[in-house]
């Protein structure tokens, strides 16, 4: 089972997911599979489910919209209530808008090893699904190793789906988990491709939680890309948003790298009676702010 000691974070919404439903609405004609009629949305870690439900409202015609979560910290159990109420309210059939347990950690585990899958579980992940759908989803080691292998085991199972994954850059901390999270998924030998970056003044929805000024959220397309070795890093093209974005958005992931690379050196390099934990903690922003 998958844990975290912070229970209410599936119990708000995440500064990406109102990027990510940002990025699908505001450009139809690039995101075909979700618009068709009776079109098989997937959303993972769906938390409040407020971005599956969003885009539901917004896209009559998606014939399935299936919003997971884990069910420890009452997270299922959460979002189960939050879909009922949205099927009353929305007039949506039980039928379009369903809820279904997917810890990931009873899918893979840390060491990189699919676990045998039980019926349930085997019935969410080979869903024949046309879109996969998440959003800000790493916020500890666990999450950044089993994330990517997930996303994997989806495409895996689902070759022809349109994976988007919506990532807050510099998140946790300095770097945060910017950089593990592309590493684990060259990996997996998956391709991140930024195609969506938000614009400084349209970072934020109306109604959303504020970010700090140095996160911006990227949206990604996810596939599978088995040229990419355990440690590589590579230039990816243009996305639907413009080179503008794209390059903009694999330049801020990619210069974590090299963040996360200065403040290892620097924490090397002092000792433990020069420079307590605070102090490494404004260098990394210090650091993070030089390269922004």
């Amino acid at each position: 089972m998958l844990v975290t000691n912070d229970s209410h974070c599936s119990n708000r919404v995440w500064h990406a997911a109102y990027a990510l439903a940002d990025f699908v609405l505001r450009d139809r004609e690039h995101h075909v599979k979700l618009y068709k009629d009776g079109a098989r949305v997937l959303e993972i870690g769906a938390g409040t489910g407020w971005l599956g439900m969003s885009l539901l409202r917004q896209i009559p015609s998606i014939g399935l919209m299936l919003l997971t979560e884990m069910e420890n910290f009452d997270c299922l159990d959460r979002l189960s209530a939050r879909a009922e109420e949205f099927r009353k309210e929305q007039g949506v059939a039980s039928t379009t808008l369903q809820v279904a347990a997917l810890d990931w950690a009873d899918v893979c585990n840390t060491a990189g090893h699919t676990r045998q899958l039980p019926k349930r579980l085997c019935d969410v992940l080979q869903g024949d699904w046309d879109v996969i759908l998440g959003s800000d989803l790493v916020y500890n080691d666990e999450t950044v190793t089993l994330l990517p292998q997930i996303l994997r085991l989806l495409l895996e199972y689902n070759p022809e789906a349109d994976v988007l994954y919506a990532h807050t850059l510099h998140r946790w901390g300095a770097y945060g988990f910017d950089a593990p999270l592309l590493h684990r998924s060259c990996e997996q030998g998956l391709h991140l491709e930024p195609v969506y970056l938000t614009s400084e003044s349209s970072r934020h929805a109306a109604d959303g939680p504020q970010a700090s000024p140095e996160q911006r959220p990227v949206v990604f397309k996810v596939s599978v890309d088995a040229t990419m070795g355990d440690t590589a890093v590579r230039e990816t093209s243009s996305g639907v948003q413009g080179s503008a974005a794209a390059v903009t958005a694999d330049a801020l992931l990619l210069n974590a790298v090299q963040i996360q690379s200065a403040a290892d050196k620097a924490l090397y390099e002092s000792s433990a009676e020069e420079r307590d934990e605070q102090d490494c903690l404004q260098l990394f922003t210090d650091i993070l702010l030089d390269q922004t």
